[in-house]
């Protein structure tokens, strides 16, 4: 990718929004220790509680920590929006970074949240 040409203003609208999300990504990974930890679960297969890589419906879901926050990362690689069961270890509040809105666990799931297609939600909670 050429970023010069992709940066704001350039007049490549894919380039613009795809240059802004990456500079999201990047941003996010840099404040965050704990998207940068070893500690990324799970490890190497998928978990019955719902984390894992499921390619049947292009879902990745898992997370990551350290002493000070939480991260729950879920995304959606197909071409269809999802429905998804996301397991968190703890409920209460938790920040989607990525799409600027919080919502609230009970029962240590987010039931049946809309993944759109080719997206995904980083959940934070700082501990």
């Amino acid at each position: 990718m050429r970023w010069a040409s992709r940066a704001p203003g350039s007049g490549d609208f894919a380039g613009e929004r795809l240059y802004d999300v990456y500079r999201r990504l990047i941003r996010l990974r840099r404040d965050h220790p704990a998207l940068r930890s070893a500690n990324f679960f799970p490890y190497p297969f998928n978990h019955p509680d719902g984390y894992g890589a499921f390619p049947e419906t292009g879902v990745v879901v898992y997370h990551r920590w350290d002493e000070q926050e939480r991260f729950i990362i879920a995304v959606n690689y197909s071409d269809f929006d999802r429905s998804v069961d996301i397991p968190f270890p703890t409920n209460g509040p938790w920040q989607d970074l990525l799409n600027g809105q919080t919502v609230t666990v009970a029962g240590w799931r987010l039931g049946s949240y809309r993944v759109p297609s080719n997206w995904g939600a980083i959940f934070f909670q700082r501990l």
